[in-house]
């Protein structure tokens, strides 16, 4: 993997540490992203932006929701990773960090911001929220 994605390719996120894929849960009336018990869900990278460094954006979609045209996904204000419509979704920015590996980064406006795609744990769950990068994981691409 170069960092880039096949655009009509469908993708499993799975966290190289648990083993565990992303899937989504309703929470007041959204569908929020969660690690799953089993392999979770697909996904698709939609390419939004192409940079002279081989650089690619895309905004990501889940293959479900539980509300039809929400499954793109979105980084809340408050940090949490939603599903909404393709126009409100989050540009995400992907760095290679080995064979079939990579970590998410938040971009906004062309810049890329110090927020990648980690976990927030509350109970028995854990939540996809935006991290720094030392808490950020590392998801492979199956």
């Amino acid at each position: 993997m170069d960092g880039n994605f096949e655009e009509n390719r469908s993708y499993r996120l799975v966290d190289i540490f648990s083993g565990r894929g992303l899937g989504y849960e309703v929470y007041s009336n959204y569908d929020y992203l969660i690690e799953t018990s089993g392999e979770g869900s697909t996904f698709n990278f939609e390419s939004v932006r192409y940079e002279l460094l081989g650089n690619r954006f895309y905004k990501i979609r889940v293959n479900g929701g539980n509300w039809g045209g929400y499954n793109y996904l979105t980084l809340a204000d408050s940090g949490w990773v939603y599903l909404d419509t393709k126009e409100n979704a989050t540009v995400w920015h992907t760095q290679r960090i080995g064979v079939d590996l990579a970590k998410f980064q938040f971009s906004q406006g062309g810049i890329e911001k110090g927020r990648y795609l980690g976990y927030i744990q509350q109970g028995n769950k854990k939540w996809l929220a935006a991290t720094d990068y030392g808490n950020a994981k590392s998801f492979k691409l199956v």
